[in-house]
This record gives structure tokens, C-alpha cells and sequence, in this order.
């Protein structure tokens, strides 16, 4: 087994246990640890980092902030590599301690810390930051800069003020009420604050010293002056990064920069929604809109592919970058290698290209598919249309069958209605099949059209109800027939499957026109009756579109075709005038 692995995972089971107990210790009791750790910075500054107690004092300190530091959780084990350079960085703190390592370590703490301050909302937890902030600015300013200068500085009474005055800071942050501070918000570190408070204290370091050497002050003096100074140039930046004019402010313009990485992502994102409105073909779309990146900072040129197109742009010499997604394949040639956030944002522009290419796509799919759809529909209606017209001749076919060589007067009279109605009925079909235009509507006396329908269905037990006289209307009669004879073609398909006979059709005009088809066999499923009228549905007996073209139908001419009943012997569809539908039929109003 290697050595990492062996030191890792100790065999000695109550080692780890208590490795486990400890780092858990250290992270619940975070506070404390932070205050233990300022208490011995406070011991080393007192004693001197480079005495043999400073020294001690101070890899002690160190060993506390790594059980509190929240860049890496206390629960890491180490392996071999680990733990050397851990040991060699004690080592070198023993051996150089001295006042400018504490001064360069104490800056970088206090950055940590400032990091820390902004993310709780619990005004103690804060203030226990700030006051840690303070104690650390303290110790820098009044007991560490002094000791790196090349002559001594008399402080009078300031040192042993500090010396005794900044550990009554700890026991103010023992004593604040502790927060609800759990360890994955204390594992958040924001690195602009830090970093902002790292330069702020090394400004105000050297800028002290400077003002030493160039303006011969003292260190008090120059320390005071620096101050204020920095103060001063902190409130101009304040007002002038959150204005209160109409100005935007540098905030804005800032984040702006920091966002788009010196990409004119706008600029970019204006073009491509412009290329997506004018080119509706997807090929042409992503040539358009690809070319656009030879506009960007540092690209000299590229290659791009994308589903049945590919192109070029610019020069293709220098640094190379290829950027994938979905179907789309950029390669973008640049002067100088492009910096981490600028391929980070050509890679999020390359994203958001892809997804407007394949909505393109699928538009033109959608587009194919509307087509299909459409020349589907306009057969299937005709094709319906047309079985009707067949089943009439059947009809017709099964009555001469009966008769003897010489026909009858009502066989005669009935060739005579029929006949003329089914060539009619086929020319409307040849029709709309030449000039598919849904406003094409045939309007037919209301009397006319049930006395010939009533005739078609003579002798197939079908009863007809109808209140006389009736009035001299005018209906769209290719719809009443085609919605009728589909209606009693499903109703006599359960008569034929062996269930009850009776079938009826009632013509209402007491208030409007409406026609209702009835039989008296079982009720339709509540699932499909619900969804009748909204597509294609299973049948036994046809494509079962049936319904679904009717329904169709009828809501263009601004009718509706309704399940008005279903429950066990009565099933009854009825077809009415639907003014909300925005076209009713003035023509079936009385003349």
C-alpha cells in the first residue's frame, strides 16, 4: 500500500474518530478560533516575530487560521505531498519571521477577512467581522509599519495603548450574540472586496512611508495625512459609482466591462435577432449570422459549419479556437490567444446561435408538417365526402336490386331526387378539390333540403322529426347533409354491430335552425367524448376523422357541432348556429 494511502487512512479506527471529533470542533466553534487566532497575531506582535517566543507564538497562529480559513475545509485529509509543503511553510515562517513577512501576512489576513464582512445579514455576526477587520488594521498601522522603518518612531503613549487596548476588541467579540451562521455561508469569500481591501491597505502603507521620505513628516504625521487622503478619494469614488444625478455611474459602466469582457455582446446580440427576422431559411440565417463574429475585438477570421452549409470569413491565419455546440462548428482565428472570458462569452454566443438555429429549423419542419397536414385534411375531408356519396349509391343500388323488371312509380320518383342530388353533391366535391377555398358554400331552401334528404334515407329505418311548416330559410346544405350522413352512417354502424335500431333526426327551427341526430345505443366513453371534436380518434369502420371534419367544417360557416347528450339510450349529436364564432349564418334566418 503506498504511503499517501496509509497516512489518508490510518488503520488506528479511535484516530480518526478523533481527527473527525476535532476538525467538526473547529468548524462549529469557528468564532472562537478566529478569536484564539487574533489572540496569538496580538502575543507575536507584542513579543516580536523574530524572538524564539514570537516565532512559536506564531506557528501556533498558523495553525489555527488553517483550522479556520475558509478556502479549504477542515475536513481534507493530507497526503504525503500535502503535508511536506505545510511543514516546509512553518519551517520558513521559524527561520525569516521578522516584521515585513508579519506585515505582508497581516495585510493578506485582513483581506481575507474583508471578504467575509458583506455576506451576513446578522448585524452581530458583521459587527464581529468588523471588529476583527479593526483589530488586525490596528495591529498593522500602529504596531507593524513602525518596526519595518529604517530609523526608530516614538509613539508615546500609542503603543502601550494598543498593546492593552486591542485585546478589550476580543473579549467585545466574544461577548456579541452569536448568528445563524452555518458553514457553507461561511465558505463564501468575495474576492473583489478582499482584494480591494488588500490594495487599500498597501496604499495606505506606502503611501505613509512616501510621504516620510518626500515630505520629511513624521511617521504619525504622514500615517494621519494618508488617511485622510484616501478617505477623501474613497468618497469621490463612492458618489461618482452610485450618483444620485441622472449620470449612470462607474458601478454600471463597470459591470458592463466586467460582463461582456470587452465584447460588443449588444451590438452582436442586435444583429442576430435582425438576421433571424430577415432570413427565414436556417442555412442562409446562420451563414448571416456567423459572418458577425469577424466583427468581434482580435478575430482575424473563421471557419463555420452548420447542417447543409458551411463558409468562410476573414483571414484564417494565427491562433486557433474551436467553439461546438449543437450542430453548429465555429473556428475563430485570433492575433493573440483570447483571454478566458472572452472565449467564455463567444462560447455563450455560439449557444444562443445554436438555439435559434434550430428553431429555425423546426420552424421549417413546422412549416413541412402545416403542409402535409393541410393536403392531409383536404383529402381526408374529400375522401369523406366521397364515401358518403358512395353510400347514397349503394342505397340506390340495394333499392333497384328489389325491384321487379318493371320499376315502380316511387322507385322512378326516387332515381329522379336522388340521382340529380348525388351529381350535384360530386361536382361540390370536384370542386373544392380544384379551389380548395373554405368560403365556398352552396345555401339551399331549407324545405328542399329535407324533403331530398328525408327521400335518401327511405326504408333504412331512420325516423325523421320536424315540425310543420317549416320556414323559407336557406342553410348551407353541403354542411347539413355531410354532418347528417355522417352522423346516421355511425349510428346505423351500431344497428349493424347488433345494437338497438332506433335512429332519429330532428330539424328544430323554433328560435334558430338546428338539426340533432339521436340513437338509442350505448353512450360514448367519457375520455373520447371529450376529446370528439379535437382530432383524429380510433374507429372501426373508417379513418375517424369523422366528426372532427364536421366539427371543422361547421365552425368555419359558423356552426357548431355539440354532443348534446350521452348517457345510455339516447346518444344525440346536434348542430346549431354559434354566433360567438364570429361568422354565424345570416342566411338561415327567415327571408
Amino acid at each position: 500500500m503506498p504511503q499517501e494511502a496509509r497516512f489518508a487512512n490510518p488503520p488506528d479506527g479511535r484516530a480518526r474518530a478523533r481527527l473527525a471529533r476535532l476538525s467538526a470542533m473547529a468548524v462549529r466553534h469557528r468564532r472562537w478560533v478566529l478569536v484564539a487566532m487574533l489572540a496569538l497575531l496580538h502575543a507575536v506582535v507584542v513579543q516580536g516575530a523574530a524572538s524564539t517566543v514570537g516565532r512559536v507564538l506564531l506557528i501556533g497562529h498558523l495553525g489555527l487560521f488553517l483550522l479556520w480559513q475558509p478556502l479549504i475545509h477542515a475536513e481534507t485529509r493530507l497526503g504525503w505531498t500535502g503535508l511536506a509543503a505545510l511543514v516546509a511553510g512553518c519551517a520558513a515562517v521559524a527561520v525569516w519571521a521578522a516584521a515585513p513577512v508579519l506585515l505582508a501576512w497581516i495585510i493578506l489576513l485582513a483581506g481575507i477577512l474583508g471578504g467575509r464582512v458583506f455576506f451576513s445579514d446578522h448585524l452581530p455576526t458583521r459587527l464581529f467581522y468588523l471588529l476583527a477587520l479593526g483589530d488586525l488594521v490596528t495591529e498593522l498601522l500602529v504596531l507593524v509599519t513602525p518596526e519595518i522603518l529604517p530609523q526608530p518612531v516614538d509613539l508615546g503613549a500609542l503603543r502601550p495603548v494598543a498593546h492593552y487596548a486591542l485585546p478589550t476588541l476580543l473579549v467585545a467579540m466574544i461577548l456579541l450574540p452569536r448568528g445563524e451562521e452555518t458553514g457553507e455561508r461561511f465558505d463564501l469569500i468575495d474576492l473583489m472586496y478582499s482584494a480591494f481591501v488588500v490594495l487599500l491597505l498597501a496604499v495606505l502603507v506606502l503611501g505613509s512611508l512616501a510621504l516620510m521620505l518626500l515630505a520629511g513628516h513624521g511617521y504619525f504625521e504622514s500615517l494621519l495625512l494618508a488617511l485622510a487622503t484616501v478617505a477623501a478619494v474613497l468618497l469621490v469614488l463612492g458618489w461618482v459609482w452610485n450618483p444620485r444625478l441622472n449620470f449612470a455611474g462607474l458601478g454600471l459602466l463597470f459591470s458592463r466591462h466586467v460582463l461582456s469582457a470587452g465584447v460588443p455582446f449588444e451590438d452582436w446580440l442586435e444583429g442576430l435577432t435582425e438576421a433571424a427576422r430577415r432570413e427565414p431559411d436556417a442555412q442562409r440565417f446562420a451563414s448571416a449570422a456567423l459572418a458577425q463574429f469577424m466583427a468581434l475585438p482580435g478575430i482575424r477570421g473563421g471557419r463555420w459549419s452548420a447542417p447543409g452549409a458551411s463558409g468562410e470569413f476573414g483571414a484564417r491565419d494565427g491562433l486557433r479556437q474551436v467553439f461546438r455546440h449543437g450542430d453548429i462548428e465555429l473556428e475563430l482565428a485570433s492575433r493573440r490567444a483570447l483571454s478566458p472570458a472572452f472565449v467564455w462569452h463567444v462560447d455563450l454566443m455560439v449557444q444562443i446561435l445554436n438555439e435559434f438555429h434550430l428553431a429555425k429549423r423546426w420552424g421549417g419542419q413546422l412549416e413541412q408538417m402545416a403542409y402535409l397536414r393541410a393536403v392531409y385534411e383536404t383529402g381526408a375531408r374529400l375522401t369523406h365526402d366521397i364515401k358518403n356519396l358512395l353510400q347514397s349509391l349503394n342505397a340506390l343500388c340495394f333499392a333497384a336490386a328489389r325491384e321487379d323488371a318493371t320499376a315502380t312509380p316511387e322507385f322512378r320518383q326516387l332515381l329522379a331526387h336522388q340521382l340529380p342530388e348525388i351529381s350535384r353533391r360530386l361536382q361540390e366535391t370536384l370542386a373544392r378539390l380544384q379551389r380548395p377555398e373554405p368560403d365556398l358554400v352552396a345555401k339551399q331552401d331549407l324545405g328542399e333540403w329535407w324533403a331530398g334528404f328525408r327521400e335518401r334515407y327511405a326504408g333504412q329505418g331512420v325516423a325523421f322529426v320536424a315540425a310543420l311548416p317549416l320556414p323559407a330559410s336557406r342553410i348551407p346544405g353541403d354542411l347539413f347533409s355531410g354532418v347528417a350522413d355522417n352522423l346516421i352512417r355511425n349510428a346505423l354502424d351500431k344497428r349493424h354491430a347488433g345494437g338497438p335500431a332506433a335512429v332519429s333526426v330532428t330539424l328544430e327551427h323554433a328560435g334558430g335552425i338546428a338539426l340533432s341526430v339521436a340513437d338509442s345505443g350505448e353512450p360514448l366513453p367519457a375520455a373520447l367524448a371529450r376529446t370528439l371534436f379535437e382530432g383524429a380518434v380510433p374507429s372501426a369502420t373508417g379513418l375517424g376523422i369523422g366528426l372532427y371534419q364536421s366539427s371543422r367544417r361547421a365552425r368555419s360557416l359558423g356552426w357548431e357541432l355539440t354532443l348534446a347528450e350521452n348517457r345510455p339510450g339516447r346518444v344525440c349529436f346536434r348542430l346549431a348556429p354559434n354566433p360567438d364564432l364570429g361568422r354565424p349564418e345570416k342566411e338561415a334566418a327567415a327571408t
